[in-house]
């Protein structure tokens, strides 16, 4: 797989777990089902650096990433 892992800079980042779709937080909370649903989502993509050992999410945006609704 390609990438470069964000610890090391390393290249041999292998992948080992993928999910498409999951919502792009978990940490808010919102008032209605409706809201819930309609979540902004994103792939999950863990990768493990062969060179490290850090773990990363290779499909991480961070302009998808909010902590407010505000």
């Amino acid at each position: 797989m390609s990438g470069t892992c964000p610890a090391c800079a390393g290249t041999a980042l292998q992948r080992f777990h993928a999910v498409a779709a999951v919502p792009v937080n978990s940490c808010l909370l919102v008032d209605d089902e409706r809201t819930a649903r309609e979540f902004p989502r994103g792939d999950l993509r863990l990768a493990h650096c062969r060179s490290c050992g850090f773990i990363t999410n290779t499909a991480f945006d961070p302009a998808r990433s909010t902590y407010s609704l505000d």
